[in-house]
């Protein structure tokens, strides 16, 4: 990956440190927290942390879409 402004490659490990996420899933990254210079809406309410605790938790989208009713909504205690 290559962080535009600063003109440095990251390897995966880089990446990994500073999306949360490895390479593999930087798509998936993107489509939950959108991506507004790209003209992406993403999920609302969902950001880079948020998004990248549900891939771990998850691994896809499509998993997480497969699973939302396993989704804490913020501010939702465990029963």
């Amino acid at each position: 990956m290559i962080e535009p402004i600063k003109g440095k490659r990251l390897g995966p490990a880089e990446v990994e440190e500073k999306m949360g996420v490895p390479p593999s899933q930087m798509a998936d990254l993107l489509a939950l927290m959108g991506d507004s210079s790209d003209n992406i809406p993403g999920c609302p309410g969902i950001g880079p942390k948020k998004a990248a605790k549900l891939l771990g938790q998850f691994g896809t989208v499509q998993a997480l879409l497969d699973n939302v009713s396993e989704v804490k909504a913020k501010g939702e205690r465990e029963r």
